[in-house]
Order: C-alpha cells, then structure tokens, then sequence
C-alpha cells in the first residue's frame, strides 16, 4: 500500500503542473517517436528489397565488373569494364547455367514528334525477359532475329510509352535513338520500383544493336543467370571461366584479385541485411540523442521541483517520512515522466511510419507497414532506464535534506 500511495502521489504532483509535465516530456516523446519511425523505414526498405531479391528465384546468379584491387582499394578503370560480351556467351554455353542474359545500360535520349524522354535504356537479349518474368501484354518482346541481325527495334516501359505516344498506340510507331530510328515493337505492363529504379520509365534494345548502332563498346553492365544445382558450386565455376578468360593468377582464390564479381541471390540478400541492419542502428542512435537531451531535460525539471518543494519535503520528514521514501517519491515521478512520454512517442512514432507508408506504397509496390516489437520493447526500456539514471541525483538531493532546514525555507 505504501507503494501505491507513492505513486499515487507522484502522478497527483505531475498532475499539478500539466504544461510543464508535457513540456518536459517532450524530448522523450520525440525520442522514442524518431527511434520507431527510423526503425520502421528501415525494415520496411529491408523487406522490400528482400522481396524484390527473392522474386529473382534461389537459383540466380549475378555477375558484374570490378573486384577491387589486391590491396583492397576502389576498382580502377580496367576493371570496370573487365566484363565483355564474350564472356557472357561462355557463361551462357556452362553446364549448370540454364538460362543467362547480358545487361548494357545506355545513356541515351527518346525522342518522338518534338517529346524527348531519358529513360533507362537496357540493352540485353531475348533471355532477359524470361530471367525477370516480363509478360508483354501489347506487341512482343524482341526475339532472336532482332538479336541476330541487330536490328532496331525497341520495348518501351508502360509510363515511356505514355510520355512520347499519349493514348495513341505506339505499337509499329518510330522513335529516335541517338538520330537513329527504331521502331516500337512492344509496350510493357506497369511494373512499377524495383531497386528504387522505375522499371515503366525504361526502355529495351537488342544488345547487338547497342554495340553496333549506338555505342561500339564490348564491356556489359553485368550478367544475370539462372543455374541449376547448387548456385555456390555455379558461381565457383563461373569464378574459374573468368579467371581462366582473363588470365588472372589466383591459385589461392582471393576474390580481390578478381576484375569481376560474382553475387548468388541468397548472398545479395544476407549482404543487404547486414547493411540495412547497420544503417537502422546508425540511424537509431542519432535518433537517440533526443532521448539524451529529454533526459537532461527531467533532471532539470526535478531539481526545480526539489527545491519548489523543499518545505514539504521538510513537513514530510517531520512526520516521519524516512530518506528512502522521498528518494521513492522524485524517482517514481522521473521514471513515470519517462514511462509516460514513452508510450505517447511510442504511439506517435507508429502513427507517423504508418502514415509515411500510406505515402510511400502510392509510389512504390509492394511497401508494408512494420512496426518491429522489439523495437517497441527496446524503446520503452531506454526511456524508462533515462528516467531512472536522471531522476536519481535529484531524488538523492531531495532524500538528503535537512527536515530543519527544509522547513526554514523560503
């Protein structure tokens, strides 16, 4: 009982000054707000690239230039563009690859009856459609004897086709490339972000044509495969054909010697993870400051109500209030402070990720709401601990007075 009359009488104290209390508290509020939204965004972008990761299947492979130097420094320029085309056809001809497809990005402007676009243009092949699941729903996507012959044709992404054609239909219709026309073969469905790129602002070539029509060049943006068995044991053996195709010694297997580098899809995403995780944390902790500063804030709070109350503190040891009772008394108020604007932030900071998800989803597919407990639990502990390590010198202050002296005050 004596307990429950502390607190009672902790909340009647808070109670009597409601402004301050809800001033006071509002570092902890925006604390614990700033550490669930940021905890928030951060898993909702971890499982959206998961998901989008994941929807490439267990079995692919991504392969890209530049593996960084023996030393460990930034690629150099050599080994960006390390990857050429043929290595991709001696990829494509290995046992365990099933299915393979070169990636070219080209900077390049679209251009139609005075409309200019600079869409991601990809040059690859007939397999990439079947690689990334694309279902041409007007036209057709381009097929062997576009490749073959270099032809120019080209596939535009759903909001392109929009930008240059409007509600006409620019199946058959010509755009200009570089001052070269190609001719629209196929139009795509919506597609929406992946990677935070806008896959309907995209367009598609042959990569023949690229090579020959626009660009000259050898090197790829990167591969993309899909293997059968085991994708370690594809990966190594597509490891050993580059090394052996670009004379790289490496008897010890030390991918910084390599001039490319090899992904499997459970790889890039135990990668992701570990970085989000580590943005999240990075992000969490600068978030916590508020938590720090709100601390600070109840310490100062309560030594002015230390010595608000100084004579009723001395009127209460009179009586035979022991030091540990007033001690009792100022710590409950802190932590209750604390424990209060902890669940007002925990509240608002859930309010505000799912609003920020409300936003988020309109603009990209396939956003969800998560709200992590843990994230929650870890909140409510940190701002119930703040209570307890800031509210403990004044508590101290307070259960140290002297009744005579308190009650002599002015």
């Amino acid at each position: 009982m004596r307990h429950l009359e502390t607190v009672r009488t902790s909340i009647k104290g808070l109670m009597a000054q409601k402004l301050r209390t809800l001033l006071t508290m509002l570092g902890i509020i925006i604390g614990i707000a700033s550490v669930i939204l940021m905890t928030s965004l951060g898993k909702g972008v971890e499982g959206l690239i998961l998901d989008q990761l994941e929807s490439f299947g267990p079995d692919a492979v991504f392969i890209e230039p530049g593996g960084g130097n023996q030393e460990g420094g930034p690629p150099n320029f050599s080994q960006l563009t390390a990857l050429k085309y043929e290595d991709y056809q001696a990829i494509a001809k290995l046992p365990n690859v099933t299915a393979a497809a070169p990636i070219k990005y080209v900077d390049a402007t679209v251009s139609r009856a005075g409309v200019n676009a600079t869409p991601q243009i990809v040059a690859t092949t007939v397999e990439y459609a079947e690689l990334n699941t694309i279902a041409v729903t007007r036209g057709r996507w381009f097929d062997a004897s576009d490749v073959e012959g270099a032809l120019r044709s080209i596939v535009l992404g759903s909001s392109l086709a929009e930008d240059l054609f409007g509600d006409g239909d620019p199946i058959g219709q010509s755009v200009t490339v570089k001052r070269k026309t190609f001719n629209v073969i196929g139009v795509l469905p919506k597609r929406g972000v992946q990677f935070f790129q806008d896959l309907d602002k995209a367009a598609y070539i042959p990569i023949s044509t690229a090579r020959r029509e626009l660009q000259g060049e050898d090197h790829l943006t990167f591969v993309m495969v899909r293997v059968e068995g085991d994708p370690d044991y594809a990966a190594e053996d597509i490891r050993l054909l580059l090394r052996d195709r670009h004379d790289i010694d490496n008897p010890e297997g030390d991918t910084k010697k390599d001039d490319f580098r090899l992904v499997t899809q459970e790889q890039a995403a135990a990668t992701f993870g570990q970085v989000s995780s580590a943005l999240t944390i990075f992000l969490t902790a600068i978030a916590s400051i508020s938590l720090f500063v709100g601390g600070i804030g109840i310490m100062n709070i309560m030594l002015v109500s230390v010595t608000e109350r100084t004579r009723e503190i001395g009127l209460r040891k009179a009586l035979g209030a022991r030091r540990r009772d007033i001690m009792a008394q100022f710590l409950i108020e802190a932590m209750l402070l604390t424990m209060f604007g902890g669940l007002i932030g925990a509240l608002l900071g859930a309010s505000l990720s799912w609003l920020g998800s409300l936003v988020i989803a309109n603009v990209i597919d396939g956003w969800n709401f998560i709200v992590p407990l843990d994230a929650v639990a870890l909140a409510f502990g940190v701002a119930t601990a703040v209570g307890l390590v800031f509210g403990l010198y004044p508590a101290q202050k307070a259960a140290k007075l002297d009744p005579i002296e308190a009650l002599r005050y002015e």
